[in-house]
């Protein structure tokens, strides 16, 4: 599905899939479910209110668009509402998609390497146009092994870079979930070095600025959540500890900036256009929102308007806004019993990344699962000490008042399912 590239051309294939998987977990016993209910109501809210306001610009096709987007988003929940329902399959679910990501990773890193050695037009195979009914169609090179080819950036340092998008159809995107990826894997404990290489460097290989500010967002939040888990450590160290990543977070944020070549300080100069424009439509968009009620219709000599979600606040008003963070969040708090704002740090590089950098803020099922998968990394943390609580009785006292001090993750999820939330 959208936003990958195969989800461009193959959307109704990935709609079946999650109709399958949908039947298969959650059935029609989900419409019992009041929690599941209320956010179906947001969902379509939000979907109803944006195809309301095509029709009232008089823009047919794109409220057939949301007409669609609706469907896929509302199926995905549906599915995703009873396959979640076991930590284990999320588990399972999250680390198939990792594995996914790292080859891509793997591929474009290789692909990159070829290409800066001269080799472009040898490895390059096949040209194919993303949506040629637009008017501004992008064309994407597949390249040995099974790498897609972004463009070329000449960097202001003079440095020629070849930019991949890692399967995605824009390049910032796979960094966002490449992090989620690493930070899910992590706290699961299925994180290999084989992975977190490919994912490693599959995200230097987009050479784009999301990527930087998602690895400042995503390390600092994991370090974080690292940090207060130690349970025995002195208050002074942990206070050493959170200074530690706060200032790691801040030196991302200044190479967001700074970063030769892919830094904002670098492209405004090599793509002006670009980068002036989305700022700027930024800037207006919110200092616009109190007053824009109902959102205007977009500019269509203006390209940025649609980049982000900032940026789109132009055109969502302050109501489309708010049915937006309304579902979004009835989403995100889906799961029972779940530390779920513990689970804003492993979506961390996913929600920078479509707050201002990319256009996934409605590309559906992958960035629901992102946010429903979320909390499940943590959804064991209280059976475990549940487990080591009630076996306490057969310990010593000394054996005991270690497993209390000590927090530990699971080293593997329980394997049966939990029931339907």
């Amino acid at each position: 599905m959208r936003p990958s590239i195969l989800g461009e051309f193959l959307a109704p294939v990935g709609l079946v899939g999650l109709s399958i998987v949908g039947l298969r977990f959650t059935g029609l016993r989900a419409f019992r479910s009041l929690r599941f209910l209320i956010i179906v109501f947001f969902i379509f809210a939000y979907w109803a209110f944006r195809g309301q306001q095509w029709l009232g610009w008089g823009d047919a096709s794109r409220a057939i668009a949301t007409a669609k987007s609706c469907i896929i988003e509302l199926t995905a929940f549906w599915a995703l509402f009873g396959f979640l329902g076991s930590a284990e399959r999320a588990r399972t679910a999250v680390h198939q998609i990792a594995v996914v990501l790292t080859v891509l990773g793997l591929s474009s890193a290789v692909s990159s390497a070829l290409s800066f050695a001269g080799l472009e037009s040898v490895i390059s195979f096949a040209h194919f146009i993303r949506n040629p009914d637009w008017e501004e169609s992008m064309v994407y090179v597949a390249q040995f092994p099974f790498s897609v080819f972004y463009g070329v950036v000449q960097g202001l340092s003079g440095n020629t870079l070849y930019r991949y998008t890692g399967g995605f159809t824009e390049a910032g995107i796979f960094p966002a979930f490449a992090c989620w990826c690493l930070s899910y894997t992590w706290l699961t404990r299925c994180l290999s070095k084989r992975m977190f290489l490919g994912l490693l460097v599959g995200t230097l290989a987009t050479f784009s600025t999301a990527a930087v500010l998602c690895i400042a967002v995503s390390l600092p939040s994991l370090g974080l959540l690292w940090t207060f888990s130690l349970k025995r450590m002195e208050l002074v160290g942990k206070i050493l500890l959170v200074l530690t990543f706060m200032l790691f977070f801040v030196l991302g944020v200044v190479l967001v900036y700074y970063m030769p070549d892919v830094g904002l300080r670098d492209k405004s100069q090599t793509q002006t256009k670009s980068i002036d424009d989305r700022a700027l439509t930024i800037q207006n968009a919110l200092t616009d929102l109190p007053s824009n009620i109902a959102g205007h219709p977009p500019n269509s000599d203006n390209d940025q308007q649609m980049i982000c979600l900032l940026a789109a606040t132009y055109s969502l008003g302050l109501v489309g806004t708010v049915l937006w963070f309304a579902k979004t969040a009835a989403i995100f708090l889906w799961a029972k019993r779940t530390p779920r704002f513990r689970g804003l740090a492993v979506s961390a590089a996913v929600i920078a990344a479509l707050l201002v950098a990319q256009p996934i803020y409605d590309y559906n099922p992958i960035v629901i699962m992102s946010l429903m998968a979320a909390p499940l990394a943590f959804a064991n943390a209280s059976r475990t000490q549940h487990r080591h609580s009630s076996s306490s009785l057969h310990r010593t006292p000394s054996d005991s008042k270690v497993h209390s001090s000590t927090m530990r993750m699971p080293s593997k999820l329980p394997s049966e399912p939990s029931p339907l939330p």
